[in-house]
Order: C-alpha cells, then sequence, then structure tokens
C-alpha cells in the first residue's frame, strides 16, 4: 500500500520528469533549428545555456574627452525599432543612413540628424540574417555603405558577411550590392555589431562583444577570390568590465561596457582615430598614423544615462563631430539622437592634444 506520502514523492518525481523532458525536447529542436541553418546547433546551445561573465572588483579611471553632448532629436519613422547601425552619408548634408536589427526587412533607412525621415531603400540580398553593423567610405571617388550581417548572440554562425552597396540617393527605392564579403574567425564564431571602413589601407574593421576582452580583427575590404575569408586579429580594446557590484544590482550589466558600434576617421595628421560606444559611455582611440597601437588606452567620452545605445558615426568623417543613436524600449519608446561635439583631448604622454578636423575620406 503507497502512503500519501510516497503517492505525493511519485507525482513531483513524474513532474519532474515531464520538465526535464520538456527541456530535453527544446533543446533538441534549438539545436536542431541551428543545423538546419547552417549554424553549429550544439555550439549555440553550450553558449545559450552558459554564458560566463568575468566581473572585477574595479575598473582603471580613464581620462575624459572634453566634450559637449547634447539632444539633436527623435527619430521620427517608427519603422526604425532598433538602430543597431548608423553611418553618415558622404553624398547629401546632415544626413544619416541606419538599420534595424534582425527580424527586419533590408531596408536602409536615411533620417536627418535631428531626426526626421528622408527616405528608405530596399537592398537586394540573400546576406540578411542578423544585421548589426553599418559604415560609410569613399573609394575610387564613389560614396558606399557597408552593412554588418555580423550579429551572432549564439557565437553559432560558421560564417558571416559584409554587403557593400553604393550609397543610395534619397528618393532611390532598391539597391543592389556590388560585392559581398564572406569571412570567419580564425578560432571559433564570435558576435559582432559594430564595423568601421579603413578605405586608406582596404580593410574592414569588426570588433566582437559578449566576450572579454573585446577583440579587434580586419578582413580585406575588396577580396581577391569569393572564398570565404579568414579575419585577422589586431588585438584586444582596452575597455571597461563589469565589477561585482554592477552585476549584483543588475544582470544585464554583463553587456554594458561592451562596443555596440563604432566609426572611423582620419584627421589631417594623418592619425586613425576609432570611436566606439558602448551601453554606457563612448570611447575614443587615437593610433596614431603608424597601423594600430593596441596598447594605448583609449579617451572616454561620457554619455548621459539614456536607454540602450547601438550606433555611433562621425559625421561625413569629421573628426570632432559625431552622432549616436538609441534603439526604441521595447520598440515601441522614444529613440533618441545625440549630437558629440569633441572640444580637445587632454595632454598626456601617449597622446596628441587636439583634434583636428577631417576631410572624407
Amino acid at each position: 500500500m503507497i502512503t500519501k506520502k510516497g503517492q505525493l514523492l511519485n507525482k513531483l518525481t513524474a513532474l519532474l520528469t515531464i520538465a526535464v523532458g520538456v527541456h530535453v525536447v527544446l533543446a533538441f529542436l534549438f539545436a536542431a533549428f541551428g543545423y538546419a541553418h547552417g549554424f553549429m546547433g550544439f555550439r549555440g546551445l553550450a553558449n545559450f545555456i552558459w554564458d560566463p561573465t568575468e566581473s572585477v572588483t574595479s575598473n582603471p579611471e580613464f581620462i575624459q574627452v572634453s566634450a559637449k553632448v547634447s539632444w539633436s532629436g527623435d527619430i521620427e519613422n517608427f519603422d526604425i525599432d532598433e538602430s543597431s547601425g548608423l553611418a553618415s552619408s558622404l553624398l547629401h548634408p546632415d544626413t544619416l543612413w541606419t538599420i534595424n536589427d534582425s527580424g527586419s526587412e533590408p531596408i536602409l533607412y536615411a533620417l536627418s540628424t535631428d531626426g526626421r525621415s528622408r527616405g528608405q531603400v530596399y537592398v537586394e540580398t540573400e546576406h540578411q540574417i542578423d544585421w548589426e553593423s553599418l559604415g560609410s567610405f569613399r573609394l575610387n571617388d564613389r560614396a558606399y555603405l557597408a552593412i554588418g550581417d555580423t550579429g551572432d548572440n549564439f557565437r553559432w554562425r560558421r560564417e558571416v558577411a559584409v554587403i557593400i552597396v553604393p550609397e543610395p540617393e534619397l528618393t532611390q527605392q532598391i539597391v543592389k550590392p556590388e560585392w559581398e564579403i564572406r569571412y570567419r574567425y580564425p578560432d571559433e564564431p564570435r558576435d559582432s555589431e559594430a564595423l568601421a571602413v579603413d578605405a586608406v589601407e582596404g580593410k574592414i574593421l569588426v570588433v566582437s562583444k559578449r566576450m572579454y576582452p573585446p577583440r579587434l580583427f580586419t578582413i580585406p575590404l575588396q577580396p581577391t577570390s569569393q572564398d570565404v575569408q579568414v579575419a585577422q586579429e589586431i588585438g584586444a580594446l582596452v575597455l571597461p568590465r563589469p565589477t561585482a557590484l554592477e552585476l549584483e544590482r543588475n544582470g544585464d550589466a554583463k553587456y554594458r561596457h561592451m562596443p555596440s558600434g563604432m566609426d572611423l576617421t582620419i584627421d589631417d595628421r594623418g592619425h586613425r582615430l576609432l570611436l566606439i560606444t558602448t551601453y554606457r559611455h563612448a570611447y575614443l582611440y587615437d593610433f596614431g598614423a603608424q597601423g594600430f597601437a593596441m596598447n594605448k588606452p583609449p579617451w572616454q567620452v561620457l554619455l548621459p544615462r539614456l536607454g540602450q545605445r547601438e550606433a555611433i558615426a562621425f559625421l561625413q568623417k569629421k573628426a570632432n563631430t559625431a552622432y549616436v543613436s538609441k534603439e526604441r524600449f521595447e520598440g515601441t519608446g522614444i529613440a533618441d539622437l545625440f549630437r558629440i561635439d569633441i572640444k580637445e583631448t587632454p595632454q598626456s604622454q601617449d597622446h596628441e592634444s587636439r583634434l583636428t578636423p577631417a576631410g572624407a575620406f
């Protein structure tokens, strides 16, 4: 005869068995979905289950840039619910291009620097899994946009892509890619939500996210073959890490200091300036005129605590003006644009003291 205690134990065992079975089925479906799309299903499942965060007790003090950050306007077009990439137009004054995150149509949206809608252009491409980044550049006297289909939250994509399109006219309806670059990382898949183009060196820069430290990679802007390229690592970026106190107060803080957008320009001294935004602040790297010196710490640009910033861009490649965009809260809130006017960089042994305007390149 089974006692009431035994009956209760049997019921709990049955419920536990069902719960485990459901989770096993869901895990199998998750992995199967990945493999069906050409991804590494079990790697993605492992990254979904186990996503370690390395915390620190404190971060180094960053030297702050003298900069004015001002609200520029709200993004008028409500079809832009998550401005995940931002690029300054090199053809149209006071105009920015942006894209939506994954799950949206392959559309380039044009907006004024105060957020007003200036049109949208459909991109004819098969590479649209997770658009996360956008950059503008000039090559052979023509203006282009580079669209990064590089998002990989579960780090399970075998390869990702960058789509190069000629910068459209504002009245244009459709644009076709001139070339597309498929690439993979040298060691393992990585998530990337930020790219920038160095047309002078013929390289595209991408920076990894979700794993500390973020690492900077390059791929060729114009590959000599259509084969899958292998990204070359430049090195690790100096950025803050979440502290144990931040994680204790908010579990989402593990992504607070990771790069979500970036842009590159070359100033009148020939210095490469890389501007990166995180969800908290922005950081300006002056790499000088001799490549990328990864040992130099960046300057910090303080930004207001106003939501999740996904993208940043120099205004027509001018080294002292940039715009940063914010996604809509839950897809329905206000999407702000902020303007950053860099007045002066601090004097230090590692950096020169002032920024000078740069022409488009």
